[in-house]
Formats: structure tokens, C-alpha cells, sequence
């Protein structure tokens, strides 16, 4: 795409000038220009409309016609645009006019050519000149609306404004300073302010005006310049009422902390957008003791839904539950809302039960937010529930010790005694029971660890020994499940529940194992006396398999 010319409008210049000039802003590096010719001012007004228009170049030869209304042009039309005059020579008694008009530079005519670079300079000068003036206009004109909307702001401002120089004689006040202080401005300009002044200071004063009456003003002081002096700025505003609501608002606020700070209960009470704007004593204890002892995240002025968020973000608890339900109360979706939630802290794990309700204020909407501990509680439901558990299992156990006792007291058959053709292995050999009683319990004791650490491992070594060891001995079924009840009696005696029932558990599948390996001992036996090769109890059991 071409890139637009800006036009240059001549005013009354004869065609040689024209020519010469066009040869000469064929120097100027972009933008492209082009030359519009034009008889008069009048005929030149159409193209001052234009965005493109570069410069005027006006002609102030004396043939002009209505030259009277050149310096109208100048001034008034041609006032956004450069001009540039065009003369006869330097001593052309118009130059000094023009310049008082308005113009930008002036060009000599003879002057005008290709190999004149002071015409491009000239040409250029003006250019920026006239932006560079442009500019400084702009800038004045915006300065001086600033300063009539600040002045409209001081004079309309509800607090009181004065002007106080380094003497500490008042230079300026505004309306609302008057009527504060119940003088007009001629009395008190020229007059000394009466108050101690430092700047950036904040005080409340006690004045008295004029008619006796005394108000508390808030004055704020902030150091200026003032025609072209060191000055201070003094804003005075009329805070009577507002320390009387405060006063009275104290009164109100110590009546409600004290019954507040009587609850045990920690309690919170936050704004519609979740700040926290009052919290009673046992919330102070409670969060300083659980790790927020500067109250930084849950004190005044810290935000509760913020925290709720934050807790969501790192999954911690109920936090994302807590925040759904608080906002249900908050859009008065439902009265009120609660949940039961564990809280771990440096003083160990407690339960709380969380409580929302509307703050039944016209000031403010807002929440209570109340936390009751029902750690007592629920440890005490817990531990009855603990207990029901406890006691079935040792029903239980009971159970399964009673169904093995009477397994070990059924009467001896011929199959369980051909081996022994004796009685019990306790009765007859207490030693060998004993040692099967102490390998039967560290197999427990393995057991027991190989479950708890998640460890990989098997005890097959270790009940094909025992089997091996009890079968040499002649021991019968009855025998293995007496082994087994001496074993679970004996850790019982210092076991823990919890422990006693993994004791239970593994053992159920320990004494199978023996007694399927004891059996592979004896078939192995028989076989071996009937003139089979012997074999280990494994091999028996898979030859008895096959």
C-alpha cells in the first residue's frame, strides 16, 4: 500500500517558486509531500481540514488580494498548521508582522533551489518548531484544566482545606474551612493558624468556634509549595459525630466481648466476604496453641474463607465441605449448618464440632461461627464402641479355644494313637512338648512381623522342622492342637487385644500347616516301612498329590 502525501498549501506563490520548492522537498526524507496551489486565503480555508496538511507557505507579496485578512488567518484558521512566510529579501518590511501573527520561518525567493540546503533546514525548522509549540500549548492548556478541576474539588470538598505558610499565617482556605470554623475567609487570611503544624501528622483537635460550641476535628498536614514558598497543606475534618457513635459503640462492643469471652466455645464472627471482624478469648487461646500464635491467618482482619480455600487446595480435612456449607447459611439457602471434623494440632488430635448461623445485625451481614471441642465425647463413644468390638472378638476367640479344647479332649482313635501308642505328648515327653511349644511361638512371632512390615517371606522351613521334630516323638492331631492353645495362652498373657487377635488369625492357618505337614511325615513313615525309598514330608505331599 502507498503511503498518503501531506500536502503543503501555497498561498499566491507564482509558478517558478513552485517549481523550485518542489524540487526542494523532494530532499525531505518520508513523509511524502505534495504542493496544493491555492489564489488567497479564502480559497485556502477548503484544505485546512484536512489531517495531511504538512505546512502553509504564504506568499506576502503585495498582490495578494485581501491581504487585511492574512493576519485572521494566521491566528485563527491556520493556528493548528505551520506557516511559513515567502518574501522578496530580508529587508521586506512584513517579516516582523508576519512573525507577530504567528508565523513559523520565512523563505527568501531568490534564495529557493536545488542547491540551497538552508531551505530544507528552514523548512524543517518550522516543521518542528510549530509541533514543539503545539505541544507547549497542549501542555498549558491541560496544566490549567487540572488546576480548575482541583481548585473546583478544594471548594467543593467537604473537608476543610487550608493553606498555612512557613510563618504560620493562613494563605488559603476553601468554603467548607469557613463553615467549620465558623469565620469567613477575610478574617482569617493573614491570620495565624493557631495550631501546631508537622508535616505528614495525624491529630484530633478539640476547636472552638466562633459561637461557642466545641467540635473534634481530624487534622491531616502535608507539606506543598506556595507561590513559590514552603507551605503546608492543613485538612480539617468534623469527626465529632463520629467519635460519639464510636464511644457509644465501645459501650455496645465490651457489653458483647464479655459475654463472648465467658463461652468456652471458640467463636469467630466474619463478614459477608468472610474477614474475620471479632473473635472471643478461648478462639485466641485455641489458635495460638495450635501454631498461629501472631493470629496471622486466624485473628481480626484475617479472612476465614480465604483459609477455608487454601485448605481445599492442599485436600486437607473438610475444608472444601465446611466452605459449601457456610455459604449455604451465607445465601440463606438453609438456617443454619454443622459438621463434625477432626483438627490435628502440637496438642494431639481433638474433634470439633463446627456451627454456622446468620449475625442477626442491620449493619453488617455476617456469620457466628462457633467451634465446640467434643473430643471428650467422641473418645467416649469411641472407646464404647472399641470395647463392643473388644468383647466380640474375645467371644469369639473364646469361641474357637472351647471348639480346639474339645477337639483335644475327643478320645484317642486308633489312627491318632498307632503312631505313639502312648498318651499325650505333654504327659509323656514335657520336654519335646515344651521345645514344640517354643518353636510353635517364634513361628507366631514371624508371623506376626511378616504381616505387620509387609515383609516378604515364608515359614515353610520352619513347620516342615516342627513337624519333622513332632513326628519323631509319635505325636498325634490332639497333640498339635494342644501345642497350638499352650502357644496362644502364653502370648495372651502379655498381648494387647489387638495383638492377640493377629495371634488368633495367623495361628488358625499355622496349626492347619502343621498338621497336613505332620500327616506327610507319617505317610513318608509308612511308605518308608513298607520298603519305599523315604522322602522329606514336601516330597511325600507331592507324591501323594500325584
Amino acid at each position: 500500500m502507498t503511503e498518503a502525501a501531506h500536502s503543503f498549501v501555497l498561498i499566491g506563490v507564482d509558478k517558478s517558486v513552485i517549481n523550485q520548492l518542489q524540487e526542494v522537498l523532494s530532499q525531505i526524507e518520508a513523509p511524502r509531500f505534495r504542493l496544493v496551489t491555492v489564489r488567497d486565503v479564502s480559497e485556502a480555508q477548503q484544505y485546512l481540514s484536512e489531517d495531511l496538511i504538512a505546512a502553509v507557505v504564504l506568499s506576502l507579496d503585495q498582490d495578494i488580494e485581501n491581504e487585511t485578512d492574512i493576519p485572521s488567518f494566521v491566528q485563527t484558521q491556520a493556528s493548528h498548521i505551520p506557516v511559513i512566510a515567502l518574501v522578496e529579501n530580508e529587508e521586506d518590511p512584513l517579516i516582523h508582522q508576519a512573525f507577530r501573527w504567528g508565523i513559523q520561518d520565512y523563505l527568501i525567493r531568490d534564495a529557493i533551489g536545488i542547491g540551497s540546503p538552508s531551505t530544507v533546514q528552514i523548512i524543517r525548522n518550522a516543521l518542528d518548531r510549530h509541533r514543539i509549540q503545539q505541544k507547549l500549548r497542549y501542555s498549558i492548556a491541560q496544566a490549567e484544566a487540572s488546576t480548575a478541576r482541583l481548585l473546583t474539588i478544594i471548594n467543593k470538598n467537604a473537608d476543610g482545606i487550608i493553606v498555612v505558610d512557613r510563618e504560620g499565617h493562613v494563605q488559603f482556605v476553601n468554603p467548607a474551612a469557613e463553615t467549620l470554623l465558623g469565620r469567613s475567609a477575610e478574617r482569617l487570611l493573614g491570620q495565624a493558624f493557631g495550631f501546631p503544624i508537622i508535616d505528614g501528622n495525624r491529630t484530633e483537635l478539640d476547636i472552638l468556634r466562633n459561637d461557642g460550641e466545641i467540635f473534634v476535628a481530624e487534622m491531616r498536614v502535608v507539606e506543598t509549595h506556595w507561590e513559590n514558598d514552603l507551605a503546608y497543606v492543613v485538612s480539617l475534618r468534623d469527626i465529632t459525630e463520629r467519635k460519639r457513635n464510636q464511644e457509644a459503640l465501645r459501650d455496645a462492643e465490651a457489653f458483647s466481648r464479655a459475654i463472648l469471652n465467658s463461652l468456652t466455645t471458640h467463636i469467630a464472627v466474619v463478614d459477608e466476604h468472610g474477614t474475620i471482624v471479632a473473635v472471643n478469648e478461648a478462639w485466641l487461646i485455641f489458635t495460638a496453641e495450635s501454631g498461629d500464635t501472631l493470629q496471622e491467618h486466624t485473628g481480626v482482619g484475617a479472612n476465614y474463607f480465604e483459609a477455608l480455600r487454601n485448605a481445599s487446595k492442599e485436600s486437607m480435612g473438610q475444608a472444601p465441605e465446611a466452605l459449601q456449607g457456610i455459604h449455604t447459611v451465607l445465601n440463606g439457602e438453609q438456617p443454619s449448618f454443622e459438621l463434625e471434623y477432626a483438627h490435628r494440632s502440637p496438642l494431639g488430635d481433638h474433634w470439633f464440632l463446627m456451627r454456622v448461623v446468620p449475625l442477626q445485625s442491620d449493619r453488617q451481614p455476617g456469620l457466628v461461627i462457633a467451634h465446640s471441642d467434643i473430643t471428650d465425647q467422641k473418645r467416649a463413644a469411641k472407646a464404647r464402641a472399641e470395647a463392643e468390638a473388644l468383647r466380640e472378638r474375645m467371644l469369639e476367640q473364646e469361641r474357637e479355644m472351647k471348639s480346639f479344647e474339645h477337639f483335644s479332649a475327643l478320645p484317642a482313635t486308633e489312627a491318632t494313637v498307632r503312631p505313639a501308642g502312648l498318651g499325650s505328648l505333654r504327659e509323656r515327653d514335657p520336654d519335646a512338648f515344651n521345645a514344640a511349644v517354643d518353636n510353635y511361638t517364634a513361628m507366631l512371632e514371624k508371623a506376626l512381623k511378616l504381616r505387620a512390615y509387609k515383609i516378604e517371606g515364608s515359614l515353610e522351613p520352619e513347620i516342615e522342622h516342627l513337624a519333622r521334630m513332632m513326628g519323631q516323638v509319635q505325636s498325634s492331631p490332639r497333640d498339635v492342637v494342644e501345642l497350638h492353645l499352650t502357644a496362644i495362652r502364653k502370648q495372651s498373657a502379655t498381648a494387647t487385644p489387638q495383638k492377640l487377635q493377629v495371634y488368633m488369625e495367623e495361628g488358625r492357618v499355622l496349626v492347619l500347616e502343621l498338621m497336613g505337614n505332620l500327616t506327610s511325615f507319617y505317610r513318608s513313615y509308612v511308605l518308608s516301612a513298607q520298603g519305599l525309598v523315604n522322602r522329606g514330608p514336601a516330597e511325600s505331599r507331592n507324591q501323594s498329590r500325584r
